[in-house]
């Protein structure tokens, strides 16, 4: 039986064209990685794994700590892994487990396509919530204990949102994390589109590059996720 379930939320902000290729993409690398189960928790109902809606409503961090939550509750195996509606996985993600004496693992192969710039970010690493593969049982315990202490404002969530981040800080019981870097095709994080929730991410003229394999160009990847690109306004 396998140990890890795929943890997808979404606030169903994203075009339909575009949230459906990145959930089939999904679904694509579980299959590949021996029928990986799907429990999907959203604000509105789809047809993805097995569907669980999460109410209220209203876009916040606090909501999607819930939703998490959620999604903890109803999964089965010992780990899961936090899936965003608007970040590619390749196969090789889900093999990643926190090694003993940890509850948490970030995957360090991430990479940022800044759709708004049409360039990409590589290797930014990072420990953003959609890098994360945790115990189950660890993660409920401290998203439970930081629902508790923060309130409804997003800014109650800042320094303390990502699991072990601000635990000491506000009383709490550490949660061991480590980072990883796991091999094949990065984590492709795709930014400063339109129905973003969280800032938006700045370009690195130094670092950006305008292609990254295996996604090829950003037009490319854009076409192939259904993305609106921003318009260039011609040179007078």
């Amino acid at each position: 039986m396998n140990d890890l379930t795929i943890l997808y939320y979404s606030d169903n902000s994203l075009p339909d064209a575009f949230a459906a290729a990145v959930r089939g993409t999904l679904a694509t690398a579980a299959e590949i990685g021996g029928g990986i189960p799907i429990v999907s928790v959203t604000q509105k109902p789809i047809q993805f794994g097995y569907n669980f809606l999460h109410n209220p409503v209203e876009r916040s961090y606090r909501a999607i700590l819930e939703q998490i939550r959620t999604g903890c509750w109803v999964c089965g195996t010992e780990f899961v892994a936090l899936c965003e509606h608007d970040v590619i996985y390749p196969p090789e993600h889900f093999t990643l487990r926190p090694v003993p004496g940890y509850d948490v693992v970030f995957d360090q192969n991430r990479h940022r396509a800044l759709l708004d710039r049409g360039v990409y970010t590589p290797n930014v690493g990072g420990r953003s919530m959609q890098l994360v593969i945790a115990r189950r049982t660890a993660l409920i315990g401290d998203l439970d204990r930081k629902l508790r202490i923060c309130g409804a404002a997003d800014a109650d969530y800042h320094g303390c949102f990502e699991p072990g981040k601000g635990d000491v800080a506000r009383g709490i019981p550490p949660l061991d994390y480590e980072r990883q870097w796991a091999g094949g095709p990065g984590i492709l994080d795709l930014c400063n589109h339109g129905g973003n929730y969280a800032p938006r991410k700045p370009a690195h003229p130094d670092r950006d590059v305008t292609t990254l394999a295996p996604w090829g160009a950003i037009a490319e990847l854009a076409e192939r996720y259904h993305i609106d690109l921003p318009r260039k306004e011609a040179a007078v």
